[in-house]
C-alpha cells in the first residue's frame, strides 16, 4: 500500500530528524530513537512489499545515525562537564562560571 502524495516516506521523517539535529537539536536523536524502538520499525513482515522493505531498511540506517550521533554528543556533554566545571575549573575565568554570593565558598556552608 503506497502513501498519499502529501504524507512523508518514515526514512524520509528520519533523515529530516537526523539533520535536524545536527542544526542543534541532539537530543532529537535520542527521543526518535526511542520512539522508534518503541514502533519495532526493524521487524519485516511477510506481507511487505519489497519497496517497503527497502525503505525500511533505509529508515533503519537513519536511526542507527542517530544512535550513534546521540551518542557520540552525550559523551562530549559529558567529559565537558567533568573537565571543565569539576577537573579543570581553576584554570577558566570565573566569568564561565555562574557563582551567587551565598555559595558555599563565600558562606563556609
Amino acid at each position: 500500500m503506497s502513501n498519499p502524495p502529501n504524507q512523508i516516506e518514515d526514512f524520509e521523517l528520519s533523515k529530516r530528524y537526523y539533520y535536524a539535529g545536527l542544526l542543534g537539536l541532539p537530543w532529537l536523536w535520542i527521543v526518535h530513537t526511542i520512539n522508534w524502538h518503541g514502533k519495532k520499525k526493524s521487524i519485516v513482515r511477510p506481507d511487505q512489499t519489497a519497496e517497503q522493505v527497502e525503505n525500511s531498511r533505509k529508515e533503519d540506517a537513519w536511526v542507527k545515525q542517530c544512535r550513534r550521533s546521540a551518542i557520540v554528543v552525550t559523551i562530549a556533554w559529558i567529559i565537558w562537564v567533568l573537565l571543565v566545571q569539576v577537573i579543570l575549573s581553576d584554570r577558566f575565568p570565573s566569568s564561565w562560571f555562574v557563582r551567587y554570593d551565598d555559595s558555599s565558598e563565600a558562606t563556609g556552608w
